[in-house]
This record gives structure tokens, C-alpha cells and sequence, in this order.
């Protein structure tokens, strides 16, 4: 360990990106920036810009699984016991396996490209090692999505789909090919015109070492998550989105007014471990109308606690947007 203070700081940088950092956003280029942005804070002389293609992934943060049970049950809302089926041992082998090979990847230390090109292997073979369960996965929340508020047509087409994964376990490995497939087609219903591809975050499924633990989830959040009036939310991302948000984020309870980042607020919580932190910047309705009784009033709810909330005096905004 260097004696220089500087040189210490910029060892801790590199080890927290390489070690405590994950991040998430819907737009690639935005991941693309913030790994440049990450290399260029922990540069050193002599080392080679660090891996993060493991810790930074590009996708939807709100459409997907946020626990493993919701996969093992196919299931949004789960039960407490825990089910022992050769599905499940499946499911949890799987990610157990590459929370191992991820873990690995974490605690390697980085002395020339040799290593970074290790690195990239163990990531390569841990998400092979998840390439089933992300299918079904998409498979679950396409199902989901595409019933909207329809929940006995919800209900019956994941008896269906627990049947057919049945099958393809014991039987037939093409019909777990026409299951990815039309998980596929389902989360792109309704996609408005121009809009990129809908890409399901499966939290537990990207971030395995995260919640494998005892006290899974993360330790804190942080995130300028995006804002969009509620009655704008079906104009931009579809009737179906919205849907899945009220059914699923905000586990049924409407708000026609209620902010995008309200459900982000909910999806930020239920990520965290007990005793987790979250901090996000929103706009004022966060504490106002639907966008309170959804986000804030549910997460008070949920046992939450909000100990600082800082209005910011500072920022001129050129739209009428106000923000926290």
C-alpha cells in the first residue's frame, strides 16, 4: 500500500467500481458513458481500465423479477415457503453457481489485460449458467405484461406456462425454445413506434451475488431516475406498460396522475436489504396527489423511513418541471 494519500484514494476508487458498484439504465449509451466516466476517475499509470460489464447493464429497471422466488413460483406475488422441486433446485443451482463465478470475478485483482480477459471469461460462463433461467424469466414477466389488468386470463396462462416448463424439463427441450420465443414476442406488445425494444431487468438473475445472501438486496441506491406525468406514461411506453406498472409496482392501486418516478421510488425500495438506504432525485409531485398516495404513502407503509428530504433552490430548469 502506497504512502502517498492520493495514490491511496485512487486504489479505494478502483476497488469500490470494481467491487461495490452496480448500475442500470435503459439507454446503452448512457452505460457506455458511465464506464467511461468510471475508467477515467480510477485511471493509474500502468493499469488497465477495469471490467465492468458484469456490474453495469443496460435494461428496464421496472420490467422483470425483482426476488427468486417470483421465478421458482412463477408468480408476482409469492408465498414464505419455499418450494423443493426439481424446477426450483434448477433455478437456484443455477444462480447460485454463477453468483460463485461472478464472485470470483469481483475479488480478482487487476495487473495487465491478461486479467481483464479472465474476467470476461468468468462473466461470459456465469451468464451461460443463467441463460435458462433469464429465458423463462422473460417468459414469466411476457405473460404478465401481456394479460395487462386481465388477472384470471393472467392466472391461467401461467398455469399453462408452469405446464409447458414442466414438459420442456422432463420431455421436450423444443418446447422451452418456443417458450423464450414467445416470451419474446409478448414483452414487445404494443411497443409505440420508435421506441427501442422493451429489455426485462430480472434483478436477482443480473446481480446473483446481490441477492444470494442472507440479507439479500442491496445496501444503498442511488439515481436520477426519470419523470413523466402519469396520463403521459401510456403515450410514451404503451397502454400495456402502464398496466404492468399499476398491476405490479404499485400492486394494483391506481393513480391516473401518479409521476413515472413514483414506481421507481417502489422498485428502488423493494431492491434494497433490511436497513437499506435509497436516495433519488424527483420532481415536487412525488409528495403531492397519486404520485404520494403510490410512492411515498406506500413505502411508509411498507415500513420505510424518510429521515431527509431537500427541496433544491439552486437548479433553473428550462421546462415547467419542478424538481427535489
Amino acid at each position: 500500500m502506497p504512502h502517498d494519500i492520493d495514490a491511496r484514494i485512487n486504489i479505494a476508487r478502483y476497488l469500490i467500481a470494481e467491487r461495490c458498484l452496480y448500475g442500470i439504465d435503459l439507454n446503452p449509451l448512457a452505460v457506455e458513458l458511465a464506464k467511461l466516466s468510471i475508467w477515467l476517475v480510477t485511471l493509474a499509470k500502468g493499469r488497465p481500465f477495469g471490467f465492468l460489464d458484469h456490474s453495469l447493464r443496460c435494461g428496464d429497471s421496472l420490467l422483470g423479477i425483482h426476488q427468486v422466488n417470483q421465478l421458482i413460483e412463477l408468480s408476482v406475488l409469492t408465498n414464505s415457503d419455499d418450494q423443493d422441486t426439481l424446477f426450483s433446485k434448477d433455478i437456484r443451482k443455477a444462480i447460485y453457481d454463477a453468483s460463485k463465478l461472478r464472485q470470483r470475478l469481483r475479488e480478482m485483482p487487476i495487473g495487465d489485460i491478461h486479467d481483464i480477459e479472465e474476467m470476461e471469461r468468468l462473466n461470459t460462463e456465469a451468464h451461460k449458467r443463467l441463460y435458462k433461467a433469464k429465458k423463462i424469466a422473460d417468459a414469466l414477466v411476457g405473460e404478465i405484461f401481456a394479460t395487462g389488468a386481465n388477472f384470471s386470463a393472467r392466472e391461467a396462462r401461467l398455469k399453462m406456462l408452469s405446464l409447458k416448463l414442466k414438459e420442456s424439463v422432463e420431455e421436450d427441450e423444443n418446447i422451452f425454445m418456443e417458450i423464450s420465443y414467445q416470451g419474446t414476442v409478448k414483452l414487445q406488445q404494443e411497443l409505440p413506434s420508435g421506441r427501442s425494444k422493451r429489455i426485462p431487468i430480472h434483478w436477482p438473475l443480473e446481480f446473483p451475488e446481490v441477492f444470494i445472501r442472507t440479507c439479500s438486496g442491496f445496501d444503498a441506491i442511488i439515481g436520477n431516475p426519470p419523470f413523466l406525468g402519469g396520463r403521459k406514461i401510456t403515450g410514451v411506453f404503451g397502454n400495456l406498460y402502464r398496466e404492468y406498472l399499476v398491476a405490479n409496482i404499485a400492486k394494483g392501486e391506481r393513480g391516473s396522475s401518479a409521476d413515472l418516478v413514483a414506481y421507481f421510488f417502489l422498485r428502488s425500495f423493494y431492491l434494497l436489504r433490511e436497513s437499506g438506504c435509497l436516495g433519488l432525485i424527483a420532481v415536487n409531485s412525488i409528495a403531492e396527489g397519486d404520485s404520494r398516495q403510490i410512492g411515498l404513502e406506500r413505502l411508509l407503509q411498507s415500513g420505510a423511513q424518510i429521515f431527509s428530504a431537500t427541496p433544491n433552490e439552486t437548479l433553473a430548469w428550462k421546462s415547467s418541471c419542478s424538481y427535489q
